[in-house]
């Protein structure tokens, strides 16, 4: 119970300090790994031992502006949420990749388009129900049992950190086939304006015939 309250009180936390982020140039990478080296992603993971991870992070990825703590605790929070989804086992895998995003996989919503680092983080548990899905980042909604771990909070801090980065989520699920969270952030303007300057820099290649 008192684990249980610990859960509460620091999701609770995260969702108090909204707006009040230290932003600074970052580098998602950095950060999904500082997060699968530490403690709290080790005794999860003894939690089960039937999960395997593959992990896939681009290389030269862009900078991001973000406060590590927010996106530490929104990596926390998806990851936990796959595993609890696998108790028998399964693939959780975590992708990280750059690219110039125009909409969403489920267009549920309009996308400012221009450049985004995009993080992915795709389970194959027991997946979610379709009227399930569009309440998924409301407040205390679970499927879970009463007893099991949680806050009940968990996606929505990370609708939270996402909207105060300026960025968006999409999700996809199946029924018995699992589930993946797409996180989409803006690539820092400097890193935008690096990009289209190497572009105009590279020679156009001939055009095969």
């Amino acid at each position: 119970a008192a684990g249980q309250a610990t859960l509460v009180v620091e999701d609770l936390l995260t969702l108090a300090r909204r707006g009040r982020y230290v932003m600074k140039p970052m580098n998602l990478n950095y950060v999904v790994d500082t997060y699968l080296d530490s403690l709290n992603f080790q005794s999860l993971m003894s939690k089960y031992p039937m999960v395997t991870l593959e992990k896939r992070l681009a290389d030269e990825l862009p900078e991001i502006s973000a406060s590590e703590s927010h996106l530490m605790k929104t990596i926390m929070n998806l990851v936990v949420n796959a595993c609890e989804a696998m108790p028998e086992g399964g693939k959780l895998r975590i992708e990280t990749s750059h690219r110039h995003l125009t909409r969403l996989e489920s267009s549920y919503c309009k996308v400012n388009p221009g450049m985004y680092v995009c993080l992915r983080v795709a389970d194959t548990g027991t997946g979610i129900a379709p009227e399930d899905l569009p309440r998924v980042f409301d407040p205390f909604f679970s499927r879970k049992k009463m007893s099991g771990s949680g806050s009940g909070l968990g996606l929505s801090v990370v609708y939270g950190v996402v909207k105060d980065h300026h960025g968006y989520y999409d999700v996809t699920s199946r029924l018995g086939q699992g589930t993946q969270f797409m996180l989409h952030f803006p690539v820092t303007p400097s890193e935008v304006e690096k990009t289209e300057t190497t572009a105009e820099l590279t020679p156009a290649q001939p055009m095969a015939v």
